[in-house]
């Protein structure tokens, strides 16, 4: 079987479970990603590649989304190696790294802390546009940080990593001091399970997606952090969930952040919610 000829294999396969259109894409990715770059290659496939070309339609048939069929995940124009101990980066999240770099540039502030790093993507993103004095990955997952590290390797980030809680206040000052908070918490209630995607809730980690309990602690717990151990005027940017944003900017405002602001997303979703540390001096 040639590689166009099993392209079109995987396409037809996938469209129990995809459109026309998704399915292209998808098993365009794999091949790129798994096999050969040339889906329209005219050559025999090997035996080791039957294997893999089988494999994946195997996984890709159960829902298993295709990023973690071929390892790697696409991000802000970069490649990133994605398992299912990390969220796979998506689109809207190019969108919080897209404003937290124009208040890093503007600002010329370089200490960034990254709080739920999972694949490292935010955090190696900024690194790649803007040479920062720090760049911090704070994870609590272990089987996240070894990811996160070897995409920081990949793309010859210098960028530290860091097991370690958010919500445990008590380490807070183990972390230094920073210019900028960045981080997509788990922000999905789990009252929200039964309307998700198949693909999403049985391969992704609960971890990082679910904010058991209290949906908005993680916000809670940036704030705070943020006001008593960011740098003056440290700016805290992150991602929410659309039916939380006038809930987050009032928890940035209760903690004494400042200039809060809701973002849209290209969607014209509420994605982003930013606030600043006062000056000290006032």
């Amino acid at each position: 079987m040639t590689i166009a000829e099993a392209y079109l294999l995987m396409r037809h396969a996938l469209r129990d479970i995809y459109t026309d259109t998704e399915s292209a894409l998808i098993s365009r990715y794999v091949f790129e990603d798994l096999i050969d770059r040339n889906i329209r290659s005219a050559r025999i496939m090997d035996a080791n590649e039957m294997h893999i070309f089988q494999e994946a339609i195997r996984r890709l048939k159960q829902h298993e989304p295709w990023q973690y069929v071929c390892g790697m995940a696409d991000f802000y124009g970069l490649k990133f190696k994605v398992t299912n101990a990390v969220l796979i980066p998506r689109p809207e999240t190019e969108e919080l790294v897209d404003h937290a770099l124009e208040v890093l540039k503007s600002k010329g502030q370089s200490r960034v802390l990254d709080v739920g790093t999972g694949s490292g993507a935010i955090i190696i993103a900024l690194t790649k546009s803007l040479q920062l004095s720090e760049a911090v990955g704070l994870d609590v997952s272990e089987q996240a940080l070894p990811i996160a590290r070897y995409n920081a390797h990949l793309h010859k980030s210098d960028t530290q990593f860091i097991c370690l809680d958010i919500l445990d206040k008590t380490q807070w000052a183990t972390l230094g001091r920073f210019d900028m908070v960045v981080s997509n918490p788990p922000y999905i209630g789990t009252e929200e399970s039964a309307t998700m995607a198949r693909h999403v809730l049985e391969y992704e980690p609960h971890l990082a997606l679910f904010a058991h309990g209290d949906v908005l602690k993680f916000y809670r717990a940036l704030a705070e952090f943020t006001v008593l151990h960011g740098n003056e005027y440290a700016h805290l940017m992150v991602e929410i969930n659309e039916n939380y944003g006038k809930e987050v900017a009032e928890i940035f405002r209760m903690n004494g952040l400042e200039q809060v602001a809701i973002i849209k997303d290209m969607q014209g979703k509420d994605r982003i919610v930013s606030g600043v540390k006062k000056n000290q001096g006032i």
